[in-house]
């Protein structure tokens, strides 16, 4: 037999039995008039303190299970590996095959912890195509350029015949540009005093003003053209470009000369030269 505790009197009480047949072991039941059945509420088998965890820092053994957590559950709730999973899943989403790691994504960025600052210093080596100033020469090299395919093409999306719809080609800080009117097919010219000159293949400009015509541009001018002859000395000061024959005494020409030449110099083949100069400085 065992320890047995009574506990209550008359027709109700409650019964504890303990240590029955040497076992460890207890029973407990209800007690109505005299009658009850005994259940076995503890056995060395079930409690078994070796078999069981701590409440503090317990340590699990076999497969133990917990309640899968919401998505995006961020409390001291236990995550089984289900919720670790769908997360991950999540992270990765539908990222290439060479892209869905840490490691892949550090060596895509050139495994740089400074990825960022290095972009941002890189981008600040480039022109900004809202527009900016640009240090240093510019080249380009585009073969077989044509009228369709220039190398340098200025846009500008005004409609405006004003010359506020135009296109312009400054001269560094100075006020001189090249300007191309909108709806107008010729080149202007925008001298220093804000006029506008348009430029022509047979005319050429100076400060607003014609300078040569295609009609003048090879017309002798006082000063400028002179005739040779004799020694075919040059007059004094400035270049000149010169053309020029010599001939003996029987008329007969005997040779030419051209070239450049500082004023003053004989530029004749003998002293009967005939010729012409033309003062290019």
């Amino acid at each position: 037999m065992g320890t047995h505790v009574t506990w209550g009197g008359g027709e109700q009480s409650v019964d504890f039995l303990g240590a029955l047949n040497g076992k460890e072991e207890f029973y407990a039941r209800t007690v109505y008039q005299g009658a009850g059945t005994f259940r076995r509420i503890w056995t060395e088998a079930n409690f078994d303190p070796a078999t069981k965890a701590n409440l503090a820092s317990p340590v699990f053994t076999g497969t133990p299970r917990v309640p899968n957590a919401t998505t995006g559950t961020a409390t001291d709730q236990a995550a089984n590996t289900k919720f670790v999973t769908d997360a991950i899943t999540a992270l990765v989403a539908s990222s290439p095959a060479t892209l869905d790691t840490l490691n892949k994504l550090a060596a895509a960025l050139g495994n740089d912890a400074n990825f960022s600052t290095t972009v941002s210093n890189q981008l600040a080596t480039k022109f900004n195509k809202s527009g900016g100033a640009v240090d240093g020469a510019i080249s380009i090299n585009l073969p077989n350029q044509v009228l369709g395919n220039p190398c340098l093409a200025l846009n500008n999306p005004g409609t405006s015949a004003s010359t506020q719809a135009m296109m312009t080609l400054a001269c560094g800080s100075t006020s001189i540009s090249l300007v191309h009117k909108n709806q107008d097919p010729s080149l202007h010219l925008l001298n220093g005093s804000g006029a506008l000159q348009a430029l022509n293949a047979g005319t050429l400009y100076s400060n607003g003003a014609a300078a040569h015509t295609s009609a003048t541009f090879l017309k002798p001018a006082s000063g400028q053209w002179v005739t040779l002859n004799g020694s075919g000395q040059l007059p004094s000061g400035g270049s000149w470009a010169y053309h020029c024959v010599g001939y003996n005494g029987s008329g007969q020409a005997l040779g030419a000369l051209s070239g450049v030449a500082a004023g003053g110099t004989v530029v004749g083949y003998n002293s009967n030269t005939v010729g012409f100069a033309w003062r290019i400085q």
